[in-house]
């Protein structure tokens, strides 16, 4: 909001030129100051100013009226705006220090290292995107573009591009039409050519859409002016409405989750679904939270608190906040949901494999006892236990009691052939029994409801290791990283594979792999001098002995 604010009031300085009124400068150096005292990224604002100024100043000179070029007025005017330009940057440093107390206490580094990290930001998230879990750090650097090509009512790319037909029809429409769609394409650009790390769509460059939109209204609006006959100028302007019909139902039918929108072209939430992130800010929990309270309330635990699990445990804390007397509300992720205790368990879809979510026989799971959704697709779910068998196996298997571990997560399986921790678990305890056929069976059970999850294709790759298939083991190991690229246990099983297949360079390989992930991982460095011992290299290998006394 605060940068459209700026833009406009930059847009009357340019239209009061040569002298704006103090009344305008005022304006737009609270505008400015108050965005930057939201985000680093305001600084932004600072540029924009000098810039449309100048190209304003271009424009009206050399394009508009060439012949008309007077020095010395001209010289005249540029002071006068130069004067009044440092006076909106002297009104906007001083809001920004008032609302922005870490800039005060530093100015020159504080301030450089707000923007750096603004642009940079330290958070590595794994992401939903095209299909894939991809950590935010690798994805494309078309990401920002794409959400909001895919997420946006297409009829505003329609009259955003009319706009570039019709911009004749207002006064110096070419020039402002330029500050519009700059607004709107520079940050993006800057986005992809700096590589910042960005997650969770576009919320991060949610103010470009604005001047989107503007010109997306004023193409219709000079093209339905342009019109002499009396009904084509009606249906022009009834075009853009026709077109938000769908959104408008949208809206409607999924309220209050309707920022879950993917328009028309690109297929829908029935496209999205299992391909990109849906409820990324975990709206649903609210309702999720107030039908577990209903639920309890008419099915009332004999003793003891009903226990509320999430992944997302602040939102469902605060929802529980009048009820702690009767709930615990704790933190559980959804791959390890049964190997803890809980009654009931609130998860969006958000960081769940694409290939679970589209697997219609195990998800949602048996245990689902509410489903929220969005155009028909889950978005979230509620699940009640009735059945603690896969927890108390778990704990058993801990105290190392396998004969009550076993048939308590073999019936775990029975209620749920899909209970991905249950099978874990006894694919964990039959590996140590060395019963490979079980484990071998329990495994492909496991990959044939997630091909893509890490730990069932370790699984894999360590029955083959253990069962002399070198081969396999190395190729299924190296297979992990293609789900998750930071996950370097399939590379250790393949270098180690390698190593007993005797390839010591491919050996190798692999531990650069692992230790480029992983640098303080000290069995990839004891492998790498075996793998020098065993080549006569016993100088390198000592200096890789001597360096692991170095790691923490």
């Amino acid at each position: 909001a605060l940068v459209m604010m700026s833009v406009y009031y930059m847009a009357w300085f340019i239209k009061e030129y040569p002298k704006p009124s103090w009344k305008t400068l005022v304006k737009l150096g609270i505008s400015i100051g108050a965005t930057i005292g939201i985000r680093p990224g305001g600084f932004l604002m600072i540029a924009y100013f000098g810039f449309f100024v100048i190209m304003y100043l271009l424009y009206t000179h050399f394009i508009v009226k060439p012949k008309n070029y007077d020095s010395q007025v001209n010289s005249q005017n540029f002071k006068s705006i130069l004067w009044r330009g440092l006076a909106v940057i002297g009104i906007s440093s001083v809001l920004m220090f008032i609302l922005w107390p870490f800039a005060l206490k530093d100015p020159f580094n504080n301030i450089a290292y707000s923007f750096k990290m603004a642009s940079h930001f330290e958070a590595n998230l794994k992401q939903l995107y095209g299909g894939s879990m991809i950590w935010s750090n690798e994805l494309p650097w078309f990401y920002t573009l794409k959400y909001i090509l895919i997420t946006s009512p297409i009829i505003v790319f329609i009259g955003a591009l009319l706009y570039l037909f019709v911009a004749k029809k207002y006064k110096n429409g070419y020039f402002w039409g330029f500050v519009l769609f700059f607004c709107f394409v520079f940050p993006i650009f800057w986005i992809a050519y700096t590589k910042a790390i960005l997650y969770g769509g576009w919320r991060h460059s949610l103010f470009v859409y604005a001047p989107l939109a503007i010109l997306a209204g004023l193409g219709f609006t000079a093209l339905a002016s342009m019109m002499k006959n009396k009904y084509m100028k009606i249906g022009i302007t009834a075009l853009p409405f026709l077109f938000l019909v769908q959104p408008f139902i949208h809206i409607v039918a999924n309220h209050p989750y309707e920022y879950i929108y993917f328009n028309q072209a690109f297929g829908g939430v029935k496209s999205a679904y299992g391909n990109y992130e849906l409820d990324y800010y975990f709206h649903t929990t609210r309702e999720a939270s107030e039908w577990i309270l209903k639920d309890a309330k008419a099915h009332p635990k004999k003793d003891g608190k009903i226990k509320v699990v999430s992944w997302h445990t602040e939102s469902v804390k605060y929802f529980f906040r009048h009820d702690t007397a009767d709930f615990q509300v704790g933190f559980c992720r959804w791959y390890e949901k049964g190997n803890t205790d809980w009654d009931y368990a609130v998860f969006t879809v958000t960081g769940i494999n694409p290939a679970l979510l589209k697997n219609k026989d195990a998800f949602p799971p048996k245990n689902t006892a509410h489903i929220i959704k969005v155009d028909g697709k889950p978005v979230c779910l509620v699940l009640k236990r009735t059945d603690k068998s896969d927890f108390e196996g778990y704990e058993a298997m801990k105290k190392n009691d396998i004969q009550t571990a076993i048939p308590l997560l073999q019936k775990a399986l029975s209620i749920d052939p899909y209970n991905e921790q249950a099978l874990e678990n006894l694919i964990t305890i039959y590996s140590n029994l060395n019963d490979m056929p079980k484990t071998y069976d329990l495994i492909n059970q496991w990959i044939a409801i997630d091909r893509t999850n890490s730990t069932a294709l370790f699984q894999l790759a360590n029955y083959y290791f253990r069962t002399g298939d070198m081969a396999n083991a190395t190729a299924v190991g190296l297979s992990i990283s293609k789900y998750n690229s930071l996950d370097f246990s399939g590379y250790w099983i393949a270098a180690n594979a390698q190593f007993n297949l005797g390839d010591y360079q491919r050996t190798v390989d692999y531990i650069n792999k692992i230790i480029q992930i992983k640098g303080d991982f000290k069995p990839a460095y004891q492998l790498l001098a075996q793998v020098y011992q065993k080549t006569g290299n016993m100088e390198q290998a000592q200096q890789v002995l001597n360096a692991i006394q170095q790691l923490p």
